[in-house]
């Protein structure tokens, strides 16, 4: 590899810019949707519906989004891959699908029966996953490999920060449904937006029409690939297990009551979260540095097992608070590198979209596992939260294995 000279250092500084500030954006008004509208919107108009059934009601309407999502997301980026215009391959996907779900959650906003909820909410997910499909493609494509811890960064912190304004911003509006759908729709569409105008690359790769239809099967001759979904599914759903159930686990495992529990969960999510945006800032810039994924991903592993130690072992307040800390800084690291990590073993690079919505599923699908997982163990254990914190122990662990195996990168 060339020495870049000092103008060619220059353009790809300016380059960088303006491809990850509005990215980071665009990452921020994503989750922002997905938190505001998912973790809060939804379950409030449920239980405006129906609040006797509101758990029942919830899980139906989360469950049959989270099948959709499991469809939509690959099909959007391989539809992406395929999608030759006078505005390049992403663009159009971004841009569309960000103005459809405007309308979409104007919908769930006004839905008064489970059905509608149901509907709205399939509808405003499936045009959200049809905008980060591509977005995360675009930024795949466009990224050098030497920046691409920095990308996985860019694209952790937006995660993080994304899911608590959401959170923040829904929370303050849910006596305002539509309001609250068209605030973080319309951010999302404007954030789309900044993006492709900043970046007239990415708008202006080929012309014609779509070339054929999207082809939905897995990448063969890729065994690296493979890896780092399992590793990536299994880590999840570790994860998910305690932190999906935090709740719960402050009451029957810790003894708090419910309004106790829900203070407390409330600090400890603060204070995760901020640890993930810190150390997924930092982390990718270490990892571009040394060029090395996997001892950074192998490290947040262990650093995740060892926080979930902390509340099993220890059933107290700091305890968890703890956990918070040392988990957080685990999961952001994990973010960051792995989001790099995930972009190194793609295959082919004409099926970036494709490849990277399957390698999202391994978020997705853990978490549309999660509650039966737990509900079993649970079930089998009679209510014994160590057995869940045992079982979230070995996932994260064994997760750490097939990373280890992976060849093609260091």
């Amino acid at each position: 590899m060339g020495v870049m000279s000092a103008d060619e250092r220059l353009a790809s500084d300016v380059a960088r810019r303006r491809l990850l500030w509005p990215a980071l954006g665009l990452a921020i008004a994503l989750n922002a949707a997905y938190g505001g509208l998912g973790g809060v919107l939804v379950p409030a108009q449920v239980a405006l519906v129906d609040a006797g059934t509101k758990e029942v009601n919830l899980a139906i309407v989360m469950t049959t989004a989270s099948l959709v999502t499991i469809v939509v997301s690959p099909l959007a980026g391989a539809a992406s891959d395929g999608t030759r215009s006078r505005w390049g391959r992403r663009a159009p996907w971004i841009v569309t699908a960000s103005v459809v779900a405007v309308p979409a959650a104007l919908a769930l906003g006004s839905a008064r029966s489970v059905l509608a909820l149901t509907i709205g909410w399939v509808l405003t997910q499936a045009a959200l996953n049809v905008v980060q499909s591509p977005f995360e493609a675009a930024v795949a494509d466009r990224v050098l490999p030497s920046e691409r811890g920095r990308a996985g960064s860019i694209l952790g912190v937006g995660v993080s920060l994304g899911l608590a304004l959401g959170v923040v911003l829904a929370g303050q509006l849910v006596s305002f449904p539509l309001a609250t759908g068209a605030l973080l729709t319309s951010a999302v569409a404007v954030a789309a937006a900044v993006l492709v105008r900043r970046n007239p690359e990415i708008a202006n790769a080929g012309s014609g029409l779509t070339s054929g239809l999207p082809t939905m099967t897995w990448p063969r001759r890729a065994p690296d690939f493979t890896r780092v979904f399992v590793g990536r599914f299994m880590l999840v759903l570790g994860n998910q297990l305690v932190s999906g159930y935090l709740l719960f686990i402050l009451m029957d495992h810790l003894g708090l009551s419910r309004e106790g529990a829900a203070a407390t969960a409330g600090l400890v999510v603060t204070i995760h979260t901020g640890c993930i945006a810190v150390a997924a800032a930092v982390a990718g810039r270490f990892t571009d540095s040394s060029r090395r994924r996997k001892p950074f991903v192998v490290v947040a592993s262990i650093v995740v097992a060892c926080a979930l130690l902390l509340p099993w072992l220890l059933p107290t307040v700091p305890a968890v608070l703890c956990y918070a800390v040392v988990a957080g800084l685990g999961r952001g690291t994990y973010l960051a590198v792995d989001t790099a990590l995930m972009i190194d073993v793609l295959p082919q690079r004409r099926h970036t979209g494709r490849d990277l919505a399957i390698l999202g599923l391994a978020q997705v699908v853990p978490q549309a596992l999660t509650p039966l997982v737990a509900v079993g163990l649970l079930t089998l254990s009679h209510g014994d939260y160590g057995v869940l914190f045992a079982a979230a122990l070995g996932l994260v662990l064994v997760s750490i294995v097939p990373v280890m195996r992976i060849n093609s990168v260091r």
